[in-house]
């Protein structure tokens, strides 16, 4: 799918946490997504703009990423 992306698409996800479940990839993701000068909308995370490089983005992403990994530890242990 990452082929085919060209300047100004859009790819509309569910739920960003369930892309990938690695924050590394989930950066390089978006990142890849933006050399490409495209964008990545979240459904669930409207709030979210992705299309602008800045920290407080990239911390949000990193605090979200680390809720779910955490939520499926704890499921794991059950």
């Amino acid at each position: 799918m990452l082929e085919g992306i060209q300047e100004g698409d859009i790819i509309y996800v569910s739920d960003l946490t369930r892309i990938t479940r690695s924050t590394k990839d989930l950066f390089e993701l978006i990142n890849n997504i933006r050399s490409k000068k495209a964008n990545l909308i979240s459904l669930k995370d409207t709030w979210l703009d992705l299309s602008e490089d800045n920290p407080y983005i990239q911390f949000l992403i990193t605090v979200m990423a680390g809720v779910n990994r955490l939520e499926r530890d704890f499921i794991r242990m059950r």
